[in-house]
This record gives structure tokens, sequence and C-alpha cells, in this order.
């Protein structure tokens, strides 16, 4: 049925309508369900009913990319007369953040950040959500950062991380959200040099991505990133011994692959190539050989589908000739050396 012939008068079947075709994709049809029970709850009883149909309104611009008209949404949302404090309602809130985020506002972003997470910690009645009470404090966090108030975001990091360890309304704690914050922490410390306050956020975030039993998507990519900021924290004290388990745990969770499967090659190149001169630091030059052969592979199948890897590989190529080399094996040195010069041509 089209809307259009549609002779209803239940706001709330025509956003039921609504969503099924926003979840199937045809937003413009959705638009319309929404458009026609706007009208109805305009003029009825139910503010929050109201409050929801300009939400989903706002949720089918931000899918478009309309960030404005999606924000003008979210607020309009929060103004309902008479609607009370709510989930949905701390919702629009965060929502309305987040586009003020995206275009740049981020003052007025961080401070609707911080009602969206009052509002769900201290007005809502229910069970309080604490996972999304931190996802609200991650962001203004977030915002702080990028405002240049470093020691302002680490506060409210810290309170976002407290947070989210309480789990949500049911207690349970997404973990992977968990150390996206601990992350995010660890790379302010780490863009400030303070190396040792960044590398033990890390370890955290490390340990808090690690999955679960029973996990159907482990997002290994997500802890192979964390994995190898610690490798660089310990790089930058000189500490190779210390920086490589980090590093082969990284390739070996970006080998994983992230939560749909997808296997970034540059991703385990770079963290192979550290691998392997990691070991050649320590002086296990033999250790070095295999990762910095698949490191040069990896880039070599970047380089050729054209995604820019081709300084990547010259490098890697490179570490591979200083440990062939090494180990006395000239005719190795020799073919990769060939192809260095290929490159060159």
């Amino acid at each position: 049925m089209e809307p259009e012939d549609w002779t209803g008068t239940d706001p709330g079947d025509a956003k039921r309508r609504g969503d099924a075709c926003a979840a199937e994709g045809m937003l413009a049809k959705a638009s319309r369900w929404y458009v026609r029970g706007l009208d109805l709850a305009e003029v009825g009883p139910d503010p929050e009913l109201l409050g929801r149909l300009r939400h989903a309104m706002g949720d089918l611009h931000a899918r478009l990319g309309n960030v404005a008209a999606a924000r003008e949404w979210y607020e309009l949302a929060l103004l309902v007369n008479g609607r009370q404090p709510s989930d949905a309602m701390a919702q629009s809130a965060h929502m309305a953040a987040m586009c003020r985020f995206q275009q740049g506002e981020f003052a007025e972003a961080f401070e609707w950040f911080e009602r969206a997470a009052q509002l769900r910690r201290y007005l809502v009645c229910d069970s309080v959500d604490f996972e999304s009470v931190g996802v609200s404090l991650h962001m203004a966090g977030f915002a702080q950062a990028r405002l240049g108030n470093l020691d302002a975001a680490q506060d409210w990091l810290t309170r976002a991380a407290e947070s989210k360890a309480m789990g949500d309304a049911t207690g349970r704690v997404d973990s992977t959200s968990l150390g996206m914050t601990y992350h995010l922490s660890g790379d302010l410390f780490y863009a400030q040099r303070r190396n040792a306050e960044a590398l033990v956020q890390f370890e955290r975030a490390v340990a808090a991505k690690e999955p679960r039993d029973g996990d159907v998507r482990a997002d290994w990519a997500n802890l192979a990133l964390s994995a190898e900021l610690a490798g660089f924290c310990h790089l930058r004290g000189d500490d190779h011994a210390a920086a490589l388990p980090w590093f082969e745990r990284a390739a070996t969770a970006y080998e994983a692959g992230d939560a749909n499967g997808r296997i970034d090659g540059r991703a385990v190149a770079r963290t192979m190539s550290f691998v392997g001169r990691c070991r050649v630091a320590v002086g296990d030059h033999q250790g070095a050989l295999a990762p910095l052969t698949r490191a040069a592979e990896l880039y070599g199948v970047s380089a050729r589908a054209g995604t820019g890897a081709l300084e990547d590989l010259r490098d890697a190529l490179s570490d591979l000739v200083e440990c062939c080399v090494a180990l006395g094996r000239p005719d190795e040195a020799r073919a990769v050396r060939a192809q260095l010069e290929r490159l060159a041509e």
C-alpha cells in the first residue's frame, strides 16, 4: 500500500509501516509514511510518539547523508511539549550531538553529548543503560579532544570507561566498546608522548577487546590496532624486545580479520615488517626472515593493485636484503636487489 492511499488514523501504525520500509532500504517511501504519521501525531495526545516520529525522520536524513536536516529533526524530537524524559529522548540528544560533531561544531556537540549522558543517567526512570551513558560520555571526551582540551578529554573518557564497565540495562558489558574508550585515551596520551600512560591504556584496550566465548563475530582487527600501538609505545623507548610480542600479536589479529571477516593486507604487511625489524634489532636475523618476506609479498600485492604501497614495498625489500646479507645468503640478497632495481625502472 502507498502511504497516500492509507486511510488509517493511528500515527503509531504509520510509523510501524515507515519503519518496515526503512528496514528494507525504501527510504523515500518510509519518509512518506512518517509524514502521514506526523500529520496525525501533531494533533494527537501522545507526545512520546510524536518525538519518535521526528527522530525517525532524523534517522532517514542521516542515512542519506543530509546531516543538517537530520540534526534539525533530532532537535525537534527533543522539543515536543509534554514529553517525559526517556531513553528515546536521550538517543535524540545523542544523535543531535553526533550531527554537530560531524559538522565540526565540537563545543556544541560536547554540550549535547553531556545532555544525552545526563538524560540517560539521571532522568530516565527505567533501569539505567550504563553502556549507552558511557557512549555519550566517550563522545563528550572525543569532542573535548577535538577542541584541544586533552586533559579534560581524559576526565570524560575515564568516566566513560567506568560507566561502560557497569554494562547495559541487563548488566552485559560490551567489551569491544569499553576497549575503544581505553584506546582513545591511549591515543591522546600517545599524541602527547606520554608513552607509559598510553601503554597502560592500550594494554587495557587489548584485554577488553579480547573475544569472549560465544562471540559470533570477533573483531580481531580492532584488537590488532591497540596491540600495534602498544608496540609503538615500546619502540619509542627503543625497547625492541618488549615491542616484538605486541607486533606479533597485532599481525596475527589483523590476519584473522574484522567482524565481517575482511582482512587488511597492508595492515598485516605493516605489522609483519615491524616484527621482522624487531627481530633484527635483537639479533634474530633467522627469525626475521619469514615476517620480512611475508611483508614484502603483501606489499607487492597491494602495489600491483595500485593502492599506493610502492614505497612500503621498497622499504620491505631493502629490509629483506639486509637480513639476507646478515645471514650469509648472497644469492637470495641478489634476487631481492633485482626486484628493487625493477621497481626503479
